[in-house]
């Protein structure tokens, strides 16, 4: 996909044309618009434009809500309706699952919560690794969001040990 070639313009011009496409045909609440919808807020979410992502998590989620329950306030609580989602129309192991895991993890470093973002890249970099490789984007996005949380908890030895897995 366009997104994990790095090319977010044309990815998101694309999928934007995708969710409007999927609304006109399949309807605001089918299971392929929701997706569509993720994968736009994804490719806005890479760029650092939470504020295009947010509404485009959320509209799904709240669509979602008799499965998943009541909604909560703020975006971790999004990511996670959005992983139990995944969990159960894909499985466990799926990587848009991971990845699902892999974004949830990169926030809670932003938030400053280090333990619990260190157990979630733990479990995502084995499934990547595991299921797509060791060369693979998602697993090097991975290693990438290791060397974040570990320079944000002031490890430097971990962010380094990290940083040494990237491939060269």
């Amino acid at each position: 996909m366009n997104n994990e070639l790095g090319l977010y313009a044309e990815a998101q011009s694309l999928l934007q044309h995708t969710v409007t496409t999927a609304r006109h045909a399949l309807g605001e609440g089918h299971p392929e618009t929701l997706a569509a919808m993720n994968e736009l807020a994804d490719a806005y979410w890479y760029k650092g434009q939470l504020g295009e992502a947010e509404p485009l998590y959320i509209e799904p989620m709240r669509r979602r809500r008799v499965v998943l329950g009541p909604d909560h306030a703020g975006l971790s609580h999004f990511f996670l309706a959005t992983i139990a989602t995944k969990r159960r129309v894909l499985c466990e192991s799926h990587p848009d699952t991971v990845w699902s895991l892999q974004r949830l993890g990169g926030m809670y470093v932003r938030q400053g919560r280090y333990d619990e973002a260190e157990a979630i890249l733990l479990k995502t970099y084995e499934s990547f690794v595991n299921g797509l490789g060791r060369q693979h984007e998602r697993t090097k996005d991975t290693i990438t969001s290791f060397v974040a949380l570990y320079e944000a908890w002031k490890k430097p030895e971990k962010a380094a040990e990290w940083r040494a897995k990237l491939p060269r």
